[in-house]
């Protein structure tokens, strides 16, 4: 098919020639990446369901299993397809895997065998539940092999050298972006008892509901509160992570926080039996505010103020909504100073991520020097304190040879051996 002489035919001309060298995958192949990667997400919030919501689970062979491993099926055809395409096409070796891939096969290979020792482990020692089902070996296993398959796209939209897809439209980001909502999604499925949208300590029935496990007394108020500061200020931190890292490479399109915040919020009740879902109207607005803020401050490395600032603004806007769709539907136990501070801790903390991601300029020397001006500089250091250690042939006494003068070594001159006149 012959491509028109414009620039849009110039530019598909252009990505036609990186394909064929073994670049970066086209758009469609991309979403179809992220799309069966987002089969295997899903598989895996039901099974979570499953272990968290029904007492009695005995085999292994279950739907949400067969959901969840059919679509580890498709994915590792997927990409297997995509390496013998690119060495059909003459690419050997490494050069046959597309761009931001080489893990996703890693992790093919990892859900694989996590997959049978999970089999072998249930046929063994039996069904976990609750938290047990979070922190199985073989689940871990398995979230990570998930999560370095769904992150293809996105390794692969990073590593792009192309300046005109810095600020991409919503559509030609939708890979990249689902890509990272999915990676968020494994990361909060592995702490969903940590999840603060769904384990909500300052509700008036939590106190009821966890008090056979501690008694007839039940637990203590401070250990209530204390769980619940951990876990706000460790949601926290997944939320805002993936959006300063996503600020760090793009300019993105209004709607991504948005569509990150509510699939993971979403999912995460999924995963716990629909438990409070009324949050989503504090994670969505929340989104949407994020949204707007980056449309109009345009928060970047080269706007570090900017960067820092959206940092703070964002946890207190999204807690903010916490605490107040929380109070309008159950009420809060916690008083305002417990709330507020709990607020303000989550500002400041990411306040403190956005120096971590974003940190400071290095001094001229070091950035020149690649980082190697600091090494440079100890080694000196320490060269000068050994110079200034007088050595071994200082102590000895200089011994000095009395030699003649250069003139007591010359011949004397043809005149000085001649006999004086008047003498025989």
């Amino acid at each position: 098919m012959a491509i028109r002489a414009t620039p849009r035919g110039a530019l598909r001309a252009t990505r036609q020639e990186g394909d064929a060298r073994g670049g970066r995958l086209r758009w469609r192949e991309e979403l179809i990446t992220i799309t069966l990667g987002l089969w295997m997400l899903i598989g895996l919030a039901i099974d979570g369901w499953a272990h968290h919501t029904r007492a009695q689970l005995e085999e292994f062979f279950t739907p949400w299993h067969a959901l969840l491993y059919s679509g580890y099926a498709a994915s590792a055809l997927w990409l297997c397809w995509l390496v013998w395409r690119g060495r059909r096409a003459g690419r050997i070796g490494r050069d046959a895997i597309p761009r931001g891939y080489g893990l996703g096969l890693a992790g093919a290979l990892l859900f694989g065998a996590a997959g049978f020792g999970d089999m072998l482990w249930h046929a063994t020692i039996g069904i976990e539940q609750n938290r047990k089902a979070s922190l199985s070996p073989t689940h871990l296993l398995l979230f990570a092999g998930i999560a370095l398959i769904v992150t293809c796209p996105f390794r692969s939209a990073w590593a792009s050298d192309d300046p005109a897809e810095d600020a991409p439209s919503f559509v030609a980001f939708l890979p990249a972006l689902l890509s990272l909502t999915a990676t968020l999604g494994v990361a909060a499925a592995m702490t969903v008892w940590l999840w603060a949208f769904v384990n909500i300590g300052h509700l008036p029935g939590v106190a009821a509901a966890i008090q056979p496990q501690f008694g007839a007394a039940g637990p203590p108020v401070d250990l209530r509160q204390d769980l619940g500061l951990a876990m706000i200020l460790i949601t926290n931190l997944l939320l805002l992570a993936p959006v300063l890292l996503v600020l760090r490479r793009w300019q993105p399109p209004f709607g991504s926080v948005t569509l990150i915040f509510a699939a993971v919020g979403a999912l995460m009740s999924l995963v716990v039996g629909l438990r409070h879902p009324e949050q989503l109207a504090a994670i969505v607005p929340a989104g949407l505010l994020a949204d707007a803020a980056i449309a109009r401050f345009r928060p970047c490395p080269a706007r570090p103020a900017a960067f820092r600032l959206f940092a703070t603004a964002l946890p207190l806007i999204l807690w903010g909504l916490h605490f107040l769709v929380a109070a309008l539907v159950a009420g809060v136990t916690w008083p305002p100073e417990l709330w507020l501070g709990a607020v303000i801790m989550a500002a400041l903390s990411g306040l403190t991520l956005s120096v971590l991601m974003l940190p400071p300029a290095l001094p001229e020397h070091v950035r020149t020097e690649g980082g190697e001006g600091v090494k440079r500089g100890r080694r000196s250091r320490a060269a000068d304190r050994f110079n200034r250690r007088p050595s071994s042939s200082a102590l000895r006494p200089r011994q000095t040879a009395l030699r003649p003068p250069p003139s007591a070594l010359r011949p004397p001159p043809p005149s000085a051996l001649r006999p004086p006149p008047g003498r025989s």
